[in-house]
């Protein structure tokens, strides 16, 4: 597991054949990657036809917990987004549990959800989460 949160969620949700197998039924059909990414979104996979796809960026914020002055506990934040063809919601709210239930599973926990029509793609709805998750010190 690597220190980058982003990138844990990432793998995390990659990793998940449900979640992969559900977003392929939502378009469907199945593309040649698995469209979870961190930060940036390729062009390519902005269009309403390679929905859904998810986005995994890192939160600027981070608590620490200390013992003995050392650091032992990381709480980090991400926020997951999706995006789903606004003319098709059905698999919405399913796609939405799925990656809470694969989240939580793995130690994070969501804290804000939120879902509106992206100004930049009107077509598709926005499904936003925001989620913390903890690292612990391995040297204690």
């Amino acid at each position: 597991m690597t220190n980058l949160p982003e990138v844990n969620v990432r793998n995390i949700l990659k990793n998940s054949k449900a979640l992969v197998s559900l977003m392929d039924n939502i378009r469907g059909q199945s593309l040649a990657i698995v469209p979870i990414y961190t930060f940036a979104i390729p062009e390519d996979y902005q269009k309403n036809e390679s929905n859904p796809v998810i986005r995994v960026t890192p939160v600027p914020k981070e608590d620490a917990h200390y013992a003995d002055n050392e650091r032992f506990l990381v709480d980090t934040f991400v926020q997951v987004d999706f995006w789903i063809n606004k003319k098709d919601t059905s698999g919405l709210a399913l796609m939405q549990d799925l990656i809470y239930q694969e989240l939580h599973k793995n130690g994070y926990e969501r804290y804000q959800p939120e879902r509106s029509i992206d100004p930049d793609y009107p077509e598709q709805i926005m499904v936003t989460g925001l989620f913390r998750g903890r690292i612990y010190n391995e040297q204690s």
